[in-house]
């Protein structure tokens, strides 16, 4: 039996009020400018950062005729996307010679300047090794070197070698506190999938994105993966967003693993609790 765990305390977010007839429980990859400048209002009234970047990364990616990648080119019900993987990364490797971001950069991209630490990290592990290769060497993400200790500071790995399962849950929120990382903006959250590898036991960010709360809804910002989408999808509240992510089969590994777990900044808000990860 699968099970969701759903824990509480997060701040309370400030809810926007936007004069956009968004779709509800719909997702969009902002192909279509109209689209793309609709969220872009909503971006803006945020104060997010770098929103012209964003918006040359989003423009790059949706370059070009792409044949059977399954690019949103309307709103569409979030539960019946499917991608065509390898089809959307053979379109970025035959137009590029160059690595493309991923999620965590192009979260990281948005609250920049809004990412406060008091203390930093300056050497990443094996998880975080293509997005530091990107950054360092590939001139249009060159805008994250400038904060790339704050980067690995907030998305490198964590060792949890001889913690309990219970302990396992709470190391990122407390990495927060070490490192006094702090999202100075209360518009918006930073949305963290943590996965755990029991192999070299360690957790690490498997997944990132941003929530904005809007009126009646909440808005979910992301980039899929690597050679794969931008998307912004509708939902309902908190609990949808975890429905939409607990459905990627990507954020889970084997049965020795617990979680994944989703945090909201430094607050755990949802765990999976299955055949790896049954809590007592």
């Amino acid at each position: 039996m699968i099970v969701f765990l759903t824990l509480t305390g997060c701040r309370k977010e400030e809810k926007i009020k936007v004069d956009i007839d968004l779709p509800m429980s719909k997702a969009n990859n902002l192909v279509n400018h109209d689209d793309y400048n609709s969220i872009e209002k909503i971006l803006k009234s945020v104060n997010l950062d770098n929103i012209d970047i964003f918006k040359s990364w989003v423009s790059d990616f949706n370059s070009g005729e792409c044949k059977d990648c399954g690019l949103l080119t309307e709103w569409t019900d979030y539960k019946k996307i499917e991608y065509k993987e390898s089809s959307l990364a053979n379109h970025w490797e035959e137009a590029h010679t160059e690595s493309d971001a991923d999620c965590r950069m192009t979260s990281f991209l948005l609250i920049s300047n809004h990412l406060k630490t008091s203390n930093t990290i300056k050497k990443n592990g094996s998880y975080l090794m293509f997005d530091i290769d990107a950054i360092d060497n590939v001139e249009k993400y060159s805008i994250l070197k400038e904060s790339k200790e704050r980067f690995i500071t907030l998305f490198n790995e964590i060792d949890v070698n001889g913690l309990n399962k219970d302990e396992i849950k709470d190391v990122y929120s407390k990495k927060w506190k070490e490192y006094g990382i702090t999202l100075n903006n209360d518009k918006v959250s930073l949305i963290n999938v943590v996965m755990h590898d029991n192999y070299d036991n360690i957790v690490f960010v498997g997944h990132s994105g941003l929530l904005i709360e809007l009126d009646d809804k909440i808005l979910f910002i992301e980039k899929i993966a690597f050679e794969q989408p931008y998307q912004v999808t509708v939902l309902k509240d908190r609990n949808e967003l975890k429905e939409m992510l607990f459905a990627r089969k990507s954020y889970f590994g084997d049965d020795t693993e617990e979680g994944p777990f989703i945090y909201e900044n430094d607050k755990l808000i949802y765990q999976y609790i299955g055949l790896g990860g049954k809590y007592e």
